[in-house]
């Protein structure tokens, strides 16, 4: 969450609702934003096609019946939470399909239903997001159902083959430039026609290095050309700087024509099909690769618009970081403190060569399966435990993402507050007594009534700026740390996700291995992973420093019965008001001194 230059937008309050919409599209969007406030992987409409496919490979004996579990539970839940799925579908006959899937042993009958669903939601569910959002900010009202449908709007854009990089920048360029002034809250309008769902042609260049002269011939058959030269029919003073100044001594490999849904789209195609042929080509010749520009000229052919469209960053590159003189610091601590008998250590360190590996992998499969493949380095199989491998792995992961889950959204919010006004941010500070460290007294000043003063000072100064998303964070925040139940309702519907999404990563890491299929959100997946996986092993490292854990499996059984324990205080405490005595019991299951 950052502030945006809003120069460009009027004054009336009547934008309120279409500047949250534009900050929440910016949010979602960016690349370093915490998995908890970007899209979801899946809508309704996308569940429908991974249950059938599901059930498709359970016919096949590619995966077992048990699959199919998870992914009808899921379903069921974002049918029953969709605003969208609501509005297409009558609440009596959603009952009926419910109950048909939960209640159905067939998969026979239970893949009918889910066609029934898709076929009631599907040629409407993206027209009816938009026609619900355009409603809500005209009549500039009900931010939490505009939170909730645009979420499930950049899940079907991405679904649909949108790059979350062209949706970004075409939110960026049309809220937040100042090419053009927001006035009208019907410009909304003019916005949806950014993704109107139509595949256009391209013409891509890349520019490769000297070795690709040896292979005009060869790489023909991919409808791909190397060239010495070439000519644009269409020009660009930044095309021409970027082509004047790195052409000498290159190829342009032409791709003459790409069908893509937008630019974005078009240079992931060509640059994973050059990645594609120089793997093959690396079969043949080990030592050495090819080389080429990350970067893409994409032309529009219909419109004769031309743009230099850089490779995206890393899916497994867009997570928090420590700057470099932090993490020096913290690496020497961990190097100086650290006691892990051998047989741990060593896993440890080949799990840690697996994440290197995904890091630094170009292909976006080997990214994954690494990541998957250095959680079970760390956590190998148990026979006499007589559950599956996604089950052991979920048992073991779990307790520490949701312990893990209210430091992060608390910490996340922190960091908004500092970037957005480091003198107002020490000001709480400076006023909240309790809690050590900034996390804590954040918690303090969200949750405690004594300091609704601070709490209204703080919204006077974000309504005055107008930055509205901030506004809504923290009042969604407030309410959510006013109540014990509020936390627990909320935490079991994080851990409940997260099982899911497991799943979903597994059954993902099993179709790229043995059937070398990949899915279309396979980027919002490695995401996930690489964020589980730097929770818990930084998790692992701290207890083995703090508590002397010097076992993998010391730190798995530690973690697990401090989860047991977390929401066995949650459960005392659920009818019980947050003080200062107990807050940080509640929400960081941190125990004070008597």
């Amino acid at each position: 969450m950052r502030k945006k230059d809003i120069s460009n937008w009027g004054t009336g309050q009547d934008l309120n609702c279409l500047l949250f919409f534009a900050y929440l599209m910016d949010e979602i969007t960016f690349s370093y934003t915490i998995d908890s406030y970007k899209a979801p992987t899946l809508n309704v409409k996308s569940l429908c096609i991974e249950c059938l496919t599901v059930i498709s490979d359970i016919k096949k004996d590619v995966i077992n019946r048990g699959a199919l579990n998870s992914v009808i539970e899921e379903l069921v839940w974002a049918i029953e939470h969709d605003k969208i799925v609501s509005e297409l579908i009558c609440n009596s006959q959603t009952a009926l399909y419910i109950d048909e899937l939960l209640t159905n042993n067939t998969i026979d009958r239970i893949k009918n239903a889910v066609v029934l669903i898709f076929n009631s939601v599907c040629k409407m569910y993206t027209d009816k997001i938009k026609e619900r959002l355009t409603e809500l900010i005209v009549e500039n009202r009900r931010k939490e159902d505009i939170e909730s449908i645009t979420k499930l709007f950049v899940t079907d854009l991405l679904n649909m083959g949108y790059t979350n990089e062209y949706i970004y920048h075409t939110n960026q360029q049309f809220f937040f430039s100042s090419d053009g002034f927001i006035k009208d809250v019907n410009i909304i309008n003019e916005y949806w026609n950014n993704f109107n769902g139509e595949k256009q042609k391209y013409k891509v260049v890349i520019l490769g290095f000297t070795l690709f002269k040896e292979l005009k011939t060869v790489i023909k058959p991919f409808d791909i050309k190397i060239e010495n030269n070439f000519t644009f029919e269409a020009s660009d003073s930044k095309v021409d700087k970027y082509i004047k100044k790195l052409a000498a001594n290159k190829y342009y490999i032409i791709f003459d024509e790409i069908t893509a849904i937008e630019p974005y789209h078009a240079c992931n195609i060509a640059q994973q099909t050059i990645e594609q042929f120089s793997n093959l080509f690396s079969f043949y010749h080990h030592k050495t690769s090819l080389e080429w520009r990350k970067e893409s000229i994409v032309i529009d052919v219909e419109n004769a618009k031309i743009s230099i469209i850089s490779k995206p960053t890393s899916r497994t590159l867009c997570c928090k970081d420590l700057r470099p003189r932090k993490a020096s610091s913290v690496l020497n601590n961990v190097i100086q403190n650290i006691d892990f008998e051998k047989k741990s250590m060593y896993r440890i360190m080949k799990s840690i060569d697996l994440h290197e590996a995904a890091i630094t992998s170009e292909s976006i499969e080997n990214q994954f399966v690494n990541l998957f493949t250095a959680f079970e380095v760390l956590i190998p199989k148990s026979v006499s435990s007589g559950k599956d491998r996604i089950v052991q792995i979920s048992d073991i992961l779990v307790p520490f993402l949701c312990l893990d889950y209210y430091h992060k959204i608390i910490g996340y919010l922190t960091k908004s507050l500092i970037e957005w006004d480091e003198v107002l941010f020490k000001q709480i500070l400076g006023e909240v007594s309790e809690g050590n460290g900034h996390k804590e007294k954040i918690a303090a000043f969200l949750c405690l009534k004594k300091y609704s003063d601070i709490r209204d000072t703080v919204y006077k100064k974000i309504v005055s700026e107008k930055y509205v998303l901030l506004q809504n964070r923290i009042y969604k925040l407030e309410k959510l740390f006013s109540s014990t139940e509020n936390i627990i309702s909320h935490l079991k519907v994080h851990e409940k996700r997260i099982k899911w999404h497991i799943d979903r990563i597994y059954r993902t890491r099993n179709l790229i291995v043995h059937a070398g299929n990949t899915p279309q959100y396979i980027d919002s997946l490695i995401e996930n992973l690489h964020s589980y996986y730097d929770i818990m092993v930084k998790a692992i490292f701290e207890d083995n420093i703090k508590f002397k854990l010097n076992s993998l499996e010391h730190s798995y059984l530690t973690n697990e019965l401090k989860y047991k324990e977390y929401k066995k205080v949650l459960n005392e405490y659920s009818h019980i008001e947050l003080t200062e005595e107990n807050f940080l019991k509640i929400i960081f299951n941190k125990f004070l001194p008597k």
